[in-house]
């Protein structure tokens, strides 16, 4: 990755829109970014980083795109980066923006701006395009070949964070170290053999716990046991098979029996059954002979039936014919009254017929007078219009004049408040640049107050370290001289644990000799051999508590002392003249005093532009005014003129006729009492010659129905003579038996079938007893109980036998199936063992089992062995072939062991090697500026997509004495002849002196600005 071109907008000190074009530095390798301390040298790595990644380079924790956005922006302006950079021969720009509240386009007040970042790919044959507007970050990580933390390990160096390369412990370096080289697929392929090692051997146990539960299941100690088990089941089987023979032949012997015992019964039961339905059969005989008399009734009744229906066809033609009769006799009766009615009403008629002819008279008068009404109404609504209008006038005259005079007021008081706000625009400029100067200074006093207490809470830590470090090398030493101890007086006892067990004659091991005069004797207090192992295990494990507490302390000394140096430069440039909320409320009230200035500026504003405008309103409602006392003399004169064609009218027309609408509703009352006079009488004369037919008809009606009704009544009589006669004839007492019978002959068919069933099953019973009495002749009724007792208890027998037979039979196939898998799964345990004698190899190499380190760390122990190899090319240079890179290889160290991934670094001068947290600021400045480039050189070459062409170290120079100094520099010009674009950002004065290309950063009081300076 190599940058090309950044433009930052509104971020950290840079108010306004800043761009770096790396361009401009043509074939220039190496560059120096300067400038005072908080004018944004930092921000542009920030910058490169935060459109990358959405992350800051390094510094305070929790700080993010929005804490970015300039204390300098405008309220309109948007915080933004887009970071043009290639990576091979592909060119891209990422863009990005945080979120962040700016100012309204419109109106006042601020909104909302959600963060944003998108990725585009420049210059393709399609033109510029956008490769994602979401997960960028994902993006870039792919494109890069590392994440953020990685980033600012290989590429960008941010102040005291590529330190941590160096001297981060084993799993921390591990861990940047797995991203970079991509070694986590050796971890995979451990974790792969770790699951087949523990398949096999989960699927072993497995076996052996499914034998054991199964020689559980059968109550066998062993197989041994099972198979006699199996052997004595199977003679035991056979026995209960014999005996389950016998007892079925002997039930089935007597099951013949009583089957020949329940068909003797049978016919005694059958016998008697049929007895007893004889006897029931014979008592209905009487009952039978009713139900035959009954039947022979119903068909004749149902003879008489169709006569019996015409009867009563004709009394209901009677019937009807009476009731219509009734009711045309009823309407001929109305029809009558009505008609006299009518004739009541003659006399009344004639007067209405008198009092219509004055009506038209009267009306004939009235139409004459609607035309002089009309008039009068003209001559009323134009009277009334008048009136209106010149009110109207009147009323719009004296409005008029009140606007006037209330504009001519305000005019005045505008003129008024202008010149009382007049010359503010220079107060206003003095009191906002004072804002921002406090703001500022609140902001690098509350960073100096953060670093004091940063110190001061590292010195408290260093101090408690020292303490710890105290404590814990009393124990290391105590610890130490009791393993010497007892390991002296284990060792002088070993010739007592030789010569207990010596004896004259026997050769001794040390000397070779037979004879033993002096035999070693037990010395007092002697350890064993698990005393001495334990004192040394605890000698070792203070050791090492002492060894970490010494690297812990000399780590806090180092911070402490760099805090204080950075603490006590930025106190000597701004003095202690007031606390951050000191100058944060200053500032606070500046701005308050700056927003009511420009508050009355803008008035000021306002009130000048309503000024001219005010001045025109109050001379157009002068002439607004004039024209409205014009309008009303004209509307007053317009009111007397139809006041008097008025009073004219009223002397010629009657009061109770001058509204139009009240004569004009007259005449048609009139009219309309005509009209209807004239229906009535015409609906009279109607109703009364309908009347008159209506009667003639119904009375017509009625004696035809009447004639009609007699001929019913005497045809009724006859039929019903006729029908007495047949019905005596047939036998029935009266008409009433017959009609009663008449409604039962629907049992005729039933009582047929009851009678024909009656008879049938007398003949049949009969035949039955005859039969059945044949066949128990001579023979004696069985008792059945008894041979069913006998039966069950031999079924029983049978059952209890057959169950038992099965029972052995079922656990005999059981004991014979767990034989069978118990086999099955021995033969499966030896494949199991065969197949883990080669993944278990396998799985103990991988997993460091057998040699202290898994296949992951040897991988990644390799790497860094060539990463060192690359980094002490520089180092040597650096410091003069004093120092040199080394990874940690002492066993004693369990810990070491296990990772293997531990730094120290070998001192030429003392021809001894220590821990790297050991060095001077300086010495570690160097050796992180070797690991940090020889890591780079290292990734890549393993990795063929990762391109390092570029690489930002921020700051550390200063602790380098000049002779260092020159060999550092010599190897970052090493860097610049490989094709490696270097920038430095540093405050070292000599540094500027030999780098002729630089990136200067000054600060204003609107903001800081960036520039080249190329000589």
């Amino acid at each position: 990755m190599k940058p090309v071109y950044l433009d930052m907008t509104a971020f950290g000190p840079y108010a306004g829109r800043q761009v770096i074009d790396f361009r401009l530095l043509g074939d220039r390798q190496l560059f120096l970014i300067y400038g005072p301390t908080g004018s944004g040298k930092t921000t542009i790595l920030d910058a490169m980083c935060y459109a990358l990644y959405g992350e800051l380079s390094g510094g305070t924790e929790g700080r993010n795109g929005a804490h970015m956005r300039s204390e300098y922006a405008t309220p309109e302006e948007v915080t933004q980066v887009a970071f043009t950079f290639t990576i091979g021969q592909k060119l891209y720009r990422v863009e990005r923006s945080p979120d962040q509240e700016i100012a309204k386009k419109r109106g006042t007040g601020t909104r909302h701006v959600s963060m944003k970042a998108a990725l585009y790919e420049l210059n393709t044959p399609d033109g510029d395009i956008l490769v994602t507007s979401k997960n960028v970050s994902q993006k870039i990580e792919k494109l890069l070949g590392f994440k953020s933390d990685q980033f600012r390990q290989v590429v960008l160096l941010p102040q005291g964070d590529f330190r941590k390369l160096l001297l981060a412990n084993s799993s921390d370096r591990q861990r940047i170290m797995q991203v970079l080289f991509h070694t986590q697929r050796y971890d995979r392929l451990q974790a792969l053999a770790k699951t087949m090692h523990d398949d096999v051997s989960h699927a072993y146990e497995d076996l052996k716990k499914k034998i054991e539960q199964y020689l559980s299941l059968t109550g066998a100690a062993d197989e041994a046991i099972l198979m006699q088990t199996i052997a004595d089941k199977t003679a035991q089987a056979g026995e209960a098979k014999e005996k389950s023979g016998r007892a079925v032949r002997q039930r089935d012997d007597f099951q013949k029996e009583v089957q020949q015992a329940e068909a003797v019964a049978s016919h005694w039961k059958a016998w008697e059954d049929a007895k007893v339905r004889l006897q029931q059969l014979e008592t209905q005989k009487e009952t039978m002979a009713a139900e035959e008399k009954k039947l022979d009734l119903l068909e004749k009744a149902r003879l008489l039936s169709e006569p019996c229906r015409t009867l009563d066809d004709i009394q209901k033609q009677g019937v009807e014919a009476s009731k219509e009769w009734e009711t045309l006799q009823t309407k001929a009766t109305a029809a009558d009254t009505e008609l006299k009615r009518l004739n009541g009403q003659e006399e009344d008629m004639k007067a209405g017929h008198d009092q219509c002819e004055t009506d038209k008279a009267e009306a004939i008068r009235l139409e004459n007078l609607v035309t002089e009404a009309d008039s009068y109404a003209a001559l009323k609504e134009e009277q009334h219009k008048a009136s209106l209008q010149a009110a109207a006038c009147e009323k719009a005259w004296h409005t008029a004049d009140q606007t006037r005079e209330m504009a001519q007021k305000k005019l005045d008081m505008v003129r008024k408040t202008r010149d009382a706000l007049s010359g503010r625009e220079g107060e206003y400029e003095k009191v906002r640049a004072r804002t921002k100067q406090w703001k500022l200074r609140a902001n690098q006093e509350k960073q100096i107050e953060n670093l004091k207490n940063n110190w001061q809470d590292t010195a408290k830590k260093q101090e408690a370290a020292a303490s710890h470090l105290k404590n814990v090398l009393q124990k290391a030493v105590q610890d130490k001289t009791d393993f010497d101890a007892v390991s002296a007086m284990f060792l002088q006892g070993q010739a007592f644990v030789l010569a207990e067990n010596l004896h004259d004659g026997d050769v001794c091991p040390v000397c070779g000799a037979v004879s033993h005069p002096k035999l070693a004797v037990k010395p007092a207090d002697f350890p064993e051999k698990a005393d001495v192992e334990r004192c040394r295990k605890r000698a070792e494990e203070s050791e090492q508590q002492r060894q970490q507490a010494e690297q812990d302390e000399q780590v806090l000394s180092a911070q402490a002392q760099e805090q204080q140096r950075q603490y006590e430069s930025l106190r000597q440039q701004y003095p202690e003249d007031g606390t951050s909320a000191d100058w944060s409320r200053r500032a606070e009230q500046s701005a308050a005093e700056e927003a009511v200035l420009l508050k009355e500026i803008e008035q000021a504003r306002q009130l000048a532009q309503q000024l001219e405008e005010k001045e025109k309103t109050v001379t157009q409602q002068t002439a607004v005014t004039e024209q409205a006392r014009k309008d009303y003399e004209e509307a007053r004169l317009y009111r007397t003129r139809a006041e008097e064609a008025l009073a004219r009218a009223e002397r010629t027309l009657p009061e109770e006729y001058r509204n139009p609408t009240v004569l004009k509703g007259k005449i048609q009352t009139l009219r309309q009492q005509l009209a209807a006079f004239e229906k009535k009488e015409k609906d009279w004369n109607a109703a009364r010659q309908k009347q008159e037919q209506e009667k003639a008809h119904w009375s017509g009606q009625a004696r035809m129905k009447e004639a009609q009704r007699d001929e019913l009544r005497q045809k009724y009589k006859k039929a019903l003579e006729e029908l007495k006669a047949q019905a005596g004839q047939c036998g029935f007492r009266d008409m009433n038996e017959c009609r009663a019978l008449q409604k039962e002959l629907q049992q005729i068919e039933p009582l047929k079938e009851k009678l024909t069933s009656y008879g049938a099953s007398l003949q049949q019973t009969r035949g039955q007893v005859l039969q059945e009495e044949k066949m128990i002749h001579g023979k004696t009724k069985p008792d059945m109980e008894t041979y069913r007792k006998k039966l069950d208890a031999l079924n029983q027998a049978c059952q209890d036998l057959s169950r038992q037979q099965a029972a052995l039979a079922a656990e005999l196939r059981q004991l014979t199936n767990c034989a069978s898998q118990i086999d099955a799964w021995h033969k499966e345990q030896t494949e199991l063992s065969e197949h883990y004698k080669t993944v278990g190899a396998l799985y103990d190499l991988i997993s460091g089992r057998t040699t202290g380190i898994n296949f992951e760390r040897y991988v990644l122990g390799a790497l860094l062995d060539e990463v060192l190899q690359a980094a002490n090319q520089r180092l040597q240079k650096m410091s003069r072939n004093r120092y040199e890179l080394q990874r940690s290889h002492s066993w004693d160290d369990r810990r070491v062991r296990q990772i293997g991934l531990d730094i120290e670094v070998f001192d030429a001068y003392t021809g001894y090697a220590r821990p790297a947290n050991t060095l001077s600021g300086g010495e570690t400045f160097l050796a992180s500026l070797s690991l940090a480039l020889g890591l780079a050189d290292v990734v890549q070459a393993y990795s063929g997509g990762i391109h390092l062409d570029t690489i930002f170290i921020d700051e550390g120079f200063g602790t380098l004495d000049p002779e260092t100094l020159d060999f550092a520099l010599k190897a970052l010009l090493e860097l610049r002849q490989g094709g490696r674009l270097v920038g430095i950002i540093s405050h070292v004065g000599e540094l500027r002196e030999r780098i002729d290309t630089r990136l200067a950063v000054k600060k204003t009081d609107c903001g800081s600005v960036a520039s080249f300076e190329l000589l």
